[in-house]
C-alpha cells in the first residue's frame, strides 16, 4: 500500500543500504515465512503498545515487559539466521503502519470533547510508546557489523519522530474527514472539539480538497435525496455553517460543500415555504415549535450588526487589524465567510 511504502520511507532503516549476502538471504524466505513474521510482529506490537487485551489475569507490566522480550528475542533469532535484514525490516514497517491507524481510530473515534487535547496525546504516546518499540525492534536487526555502522543504519532521530507524529496527525484527520457527517449532525452536542482536530488537518491543498470531496460525497448519499425532509436538510446546514465557521473562518471550504445543498434546496417545492415561515416565526413562542423551523428562525431574527453587510465591509476596510490574514490560495474570487450566512 502507498501508506505502508510512505512509512518504510521515513523509517531510520538500512532498508535497501544492506549487504547483498543478506539480499540473496532474505530473497529465499517463502510467502507463507513473511505472513508468519508480520502476524507474529502484529500479535506482540499491538499487545505491547495497548491494542489487545490481556488473556490471562496477570499483572500488566510483567507480562508488557515478557512481550517484548519474546519478540526481542526472536527477532534478534532471525537476524541470525540471515532473515532479518531487508524483509523483516520491511514487515515491521508495514505492521507498525497498520498499528498506528489502528491506535488511532480505536482510541479517539467518537472522541469529540472541547477544547481537544488529542493531538497532544497523540505526539505524547507516539514520542514515548511507539517510537520506543520501533527503537527496540531495529537494536534487534543489526547487521553483524561495526557499532558505526549498525548506528547509522538503525538509529532513531528526532525528526524521525516527528515525521510519525505528523504522519499520526494525518490519520487523525482522515478519521475526523470520516466521521465528520456525524460531527455535523451532533454539533449542539457537543462534537467542536472534533472540529478543532480537523483544523489541524486542513492545512494545505491537498488536505482541504480532499476533505471537500470526500464531505460532498458523503452529503450526496446521506443527505440531499427524497428521503430526508427539508426541515432535516435545513438544520443540519445551519449546523454545517457553524461548524465550518470552526474549520475554516474565510469561508472556502463552506463554500464549496454547501453548493450542492443549496442546489438541492432551489429544487425543492417545500423550501420557499419552510424558510419564510423561519422567518416569520417566534423563536421563544413554544407553540410554533411543531410547525415551524424554530432554529431556522432563530438564525434568521440575528441582528445585522452581528452577520450585517455593514460589519463586512467594515471587516474588510480594517487596515489597524494585526491579526488579518490572506484569503488561502484555493478561495474563489468574491468568496468571504459572510456571504455564504
Amino acid at each position: 500500500m502507498a501508506e505502508e511504502r510512505i512509512f518504510s520511507a521515513v523509517f531510520p532503516a538500512s532498508i535497501g543500504r544492506k549487504a547483498s549476502t543478506t539480499r540473496s538471504r532474505n530473497s529465499s524466505m517463502s510467502q507463507d515465512q513473511n505472513s508468519d513474521i508480520k502476524l507474529f510482529l502484529k500479535k506482540q506490537a499491538s499487545f505491547i503498545l495497548g491494542l489487545e487485551e490481556r488473556t490471562e489475569a496477570q499483572d500488566a507490566s510483567a507480562s508488557i515487559g515478557e512481550a517484548r522480550r519474546r519478540t526481542q528475542k526472536v527477532m534478534k533469532s532471525l537476524q541470525e539466521t540471515g532473515l532479518g535484514g531487508n524483509q523483516a525490516q520491511r514487515l515491521f514497517a508495514e505492521v507498525m503502519s497498520e498499528i498506528l491507524t489502528t491506535y488511532i481510530n480505536k482510541t479517539y473515534a467518537g472522541q469529540w470533547n472541547s477544547p481537544s487535547t488529542i493531538a497532544e496525546q497523540l505526539r505524547d504516546w507516539v514520542e514515548n510508546h511507539f517510537a520506543r518499540l520501533v527503537v527496540e525492534i531495529l537494536s534487534c536487526l543489526k547487521e553483524i557489523q561495526s557499532d558505526a555502522e549498525a548506528d547509522q543504519h538503525t538509529k532513531v532521530t528526532h525528526a524521525d519522530v516527528e515525521r510519525w507524529q505528523e504522519m499520526g496527525l494525518n490519520r487523525l484527520g482522515a478519521l475526523r474527514t470520516k466521521e465528520l457527517f456525524e460531527i455535523i449532525v451532533d454539533w449542539d452536542n457537543g462534537s467542536r472539539g472534533a472540529v478543532e482536530d480537523l483544523k489541524r488537518y486542513v492545512t494545505n491543498t491537498t488536505s482541504r480538497i480532499s476533505l471537500t470531496n470526500s464531505f460532498s460525497n458523503v452529503l450526496s448519499h446521506r443527505l440531499l435525496h427524497p428521503g430526508a425532509s427539508t426541515t432535516e436538510i435545513l438544520q443540519f446546514y445551519i449546523s454545517l455553517i457553524r461548524a465550518f465557521a470552526v474549520l475554516d473562518p474565510k469561508g472556502v471550504l463552506l463554500d464549496r460543500v454547501a453548493r450542492p445543498i443549496r442546489r438541492y434546496l432551489r429544487e425543492r417545492d417545500d423550501t420557499v415555504n419552510i424558510v419564510v415561515g423561519g422567518l416569520l416565526a417566534d423563536p421563544d413562542d413554544e407553540s410554533s415549535a411543531a410547525d415551524v423551523l424554530v432554529e431556522l428562525a432563530t438564525e434568521l431574527n440575528k441582528t445585522v450588526g452581528l452577520t450585517g453587510e455593514d460589519d463586512m465591509d467594515d471587516g474588510d476596510l480594517d487596515w489597524d487589524d494585526m491579526s488579518w490574514m490572506p484569503d488561502p490560495v484555493d478561495a474563489g474570487p468574491g468568496t468571504t465567510a459572510s456571504s455564504l450566512k
